[in-house]
This record gives C-alpha cells, structure tokens and sequence, in this order.
C-alpha cells in the first residue's frame, strides 16, 4: 500500500474491531493480528513496526504477543477426481478472494458441469 514501504507483513487484521469475541475479552486494548509469509527474526517487535506503518499511528506499549505458525495448503485451479475445491485449498487465500472462487466455481458447475470449464 502506499506509504507502506518497508513492511514484511502480509497483512493486518484490526481483530476488535472485526469481530465482538476480541473486543469483549480485551479489556478495552487494541487486538492486532499480522501475518507473514516467513517468520520475522523478532516477531513482537516487527509486528510493531509493520501496525504502526500500516495503521499510521504509534503504538505504545505491547502488553502481549504470541506466534502461531501454519502450513497453507498448496492451490489447486482445478478439480481432482471429480472433487470441486474452494477455499484455501482451491485457487485462492483470503476471504473476498474465497467466496468469489466459491462462486465461480458454482457458476461453472450450474453452467456447464465441470469446475474447470468456463461457461460457453
């Protein structure tokens, strides 16, 4: 994005601001999650970094700061034995990208049959 140069991150997600379940149990501090496609050298503090770039303000004291690391399934474009893949383990990550996918996906199968074949 611009002005964000120099970020390792991904991306943010404003977590009590995005869902109730954060907010309530945060004690009215600010949940933040940033994710990477590597693991950054200090975690804590690069994702300090990274959510003041991205959010464009200061960040004072990060009361706490945990890693959580996962495999991503490796994308698929098409169906495999007659199996329709969405979702991050068809041909896309995040979730506007999913549903639309998921989506497209519908629309062939409805039109045509076939996942793999766009309508004619």
């Amino acid at each position: 994005a611009e002005g964000a140069r120099g970020t390792q991150a991904r991306a943010l997600t404003h977590a009590t601001a995005k869902w109730a379940w954060p907010a309530e149990r945060s004690g009215g501090r600010h949940v933040l999650r940033l994710s990477y496609d590597r693991r950054p050298d200090h975690p804590v503090a690069q994702a300090t970094a990274d959510a003041e770039t991205l959010l464009g303000t200061r960040i004072g004291a990060v009361i706490d700061g945990a890693v959580t690391e996962w495999s991503r399934p490796v994308g698929v474009t098409h169906a495999v034995d007659g199996m329709h893949q969405v979702g991050e383990a068809g041909p896309s990550t995040g979730l506007a990208a999913v549903v639309a996918s998921a989506r497209a996906t519908a629309g062939r199968i409805l039109a045509t049959g076939d996942p793999a074949e766009p309508p004619s």
